[in-house]
């Protein structure tokens, strides 16, 4: 190991001082590749004794973008804070003060304005909705709306080369934002209106992958009449909701013990048996939801019948907190799940059996060998005859989705859940703003995906000014419903 020497850090009012030493493995250059604007400098190691080099980073020696006040290693700690660490924009000033105060040793007068880092990821956003995408033939879109409040929605086309797709789980990283389409109504004119915008970046797609919503089918239906090279694939976590949604509701039981399981969740908030809540099913996409559930429905049965899962001894804790369950009082609450026994049991085999394709295409994708992938995993579990039917039709649905894939070994995308975690991730950012309708923010989308460095950002930055964005925003969205809203209040608020 070798010892690094101080690590300066410049102040806004240009005085430096110093954080402690630091180790780093051996071997390692002299200046080590960081997001902060500070440089590491290691002391010979045959000398230790000897003074070490006073180098101490200043405006002129630090990269800055044109025009910005702050250097780019702090702008690419920020904007990696928000796209990986999932940080507010309002925290972000608050965190580089505290990580500013622990390397320096002193108070630090940060003036940073959450507003500007909001601008920067705006900016990057934008550039990279703009910036040149190699064409090709083998472009993979995944295509989905992303809706709010008012009659504005975003048509939003993310994308990555079938070429350069890994075989595992996709991630925000491997994405390119290709298209951001504001949109009153979303027809199957304006979907293909939107898809021919995105061919503009890339060429004409290879893939495109969505969860076959009825507006967007058929737009994807009318682009590829002239586009017969394009293929087209449903999102397997949808099919799959909608078939479990069908076996669930056809099953007079299923309504039952949702019923029973909110009464019950009523009854048992505010007594000693919270620990016990059932799980609430989410009002939107349940059907996608229902393993937290099932599960819960499980291990209260086994609870009921005092039957650990598990065959090795309670330890003492365990043992105490089994002893502060009133086991009458959880029969009366809870003693209903016993009808539904067979049919828990039932409708945890047909989610997993659901899971397993969703799991499989996911991770790997859908190629000509994937219906006997599937088959030996299902001929691995002992299944009901109602599971066997849902595999059935589950193997037929990817026989279907697979025999589109050339031969020799293509391999398709169908799944859009990252894009989903995407928009969970521009909604986290947006937070109360959620609720005033579609605003500039949407271009965050851009800086949310990509992989960013600080040579990329700066770059970016500087082919981006903050007039740019506006201009995009007054072209693209207009008034919003918020800047409505304060129009209003202006006009009709009390004298």
């Amino acid at each position: 190991m070798v010892i690094c020497g101080d690590l300066a850090v410049t102040s806004q009012d240009g005085s430096s001082c110093h954080a402690p030493s630091v180790v780093v493995p051996s071997g390692s250059t002299g200046v080590a590749p960081s997001l902060l604007p500070v440089e590491w400098v290691v002391a010979p190691s045959s000398t230790p004794s000897d003074p070490l080099p006073d180098l101490r980073p200043t405006r002129s020696t630090m990269a800055y973008p044109v025009g910005s006040h702050w250097p780019t290693g702090l702008i690419a700690l920020a904007v990696h804070l928000v796209t990986t660490a999932k940080l507010t924009f309002r925290s972000i000033p608050r965190v580089l003060a505290a990580v500013l105060d622990s390397l320096s040793g002193r108070r630090w007068d940060f003036r940073l304005s959450w507003t500007t880092v909001r601008s920067w990821l705006m900016r990057l956003g934008l550039s990279a909705l703009l910036r040149p995408l190699p064409r090709a033939d083998d472009w993979a879109y995944l295509v989905d709306h992303t809706i709010q409040i008012g009659t504005l929605k975003c048509f939003a086309v993310v994308g990555l080369r079938l070429s350069e797709c890994p075989d595992r789980c996709l991630r925000l990283g491997d994405l390119n934002l290709i298209a951001l389409v504001p949109m009153e109504r979303s027809t199957a004119v304006t979907v293909e209106q939107a898809l021919g915008q995105a061919e503009r970046r890339t060429g004409p797609p290879r893939l495109i992958v969505s969860d076959q919503g009825r507006d967007v089918r058929a737009g994807i239906e009318r682009y590829r009449q002239g586009h017969p090279q394009t293929v087209a694939t449903c999102d397997a976590a949808h099919h799959g909701a909608n078939c479990l949604q069908r076996l669930l509701e056809g099953d007079p039981r299923w309504s039952a013990f949702v019923g029973q399981l909110g009464q019950a969740r009523g009854r048992m908030r505010q007594t000693s048996l919270a620990c016990c809540l059932g799980q609430q099913l989410r009002p939107k996409a349940r059907f996608m939801n229902l393993a937290a559930p099932l599960r819960w429905a499980r291990w209260c049965l086994r609870l009921l019948d005092r039957t650990p899962s598990k065959a090795r001894p309670l330890t003492a804790r365990q043992q105490a907190v089994l002893e502060r369950i009133d086991a009458e009082r959880l029969e009366a609450e809870l003693g209903w799940l016993r009808g539904y026994r067979r049919a828990v049991e039932q409708w945890s085999q047909w989610h997993e059996v659901i899971q397993v394709m969703v799991r499989q295409v996911r991770r790997h994708g859908i190629d000509r060998d994937t219906v006997a992938d599937l088959s030996r995993q299902y001929d691995a579990m002992e299944l009901m005859p109602s599971s066997r039917d849902t595999v059935a039709a589950l193997l037929e649905f990817i026989a279907e989705q697979a025999w589109v894939a050339r031969l020799g070994g293509e391999r398709l995308i169908a799944s859009t859940e990252v894009l989903e975690s995407l928009f969970g991730a521009y909604k986290g950012l947006q937070g109360q703003q959620s609720e005033s309708g579609p605003t500039g923010l949407m271009l965050v989308l851009g800086a949310l995906v990509s992989h960013w460095t600080p040579e990329t950002i700066q770059e970016a930055l500087e082919a981006t000014p903050e007039k740019t964005v506006q201009a995009w925003i007054t072209k693209h969205l207009g008034p919003t419903v918020q800047a409505q809203r304060r129009t209003l209040q202006t006009i009709f608020s009390d004298p």
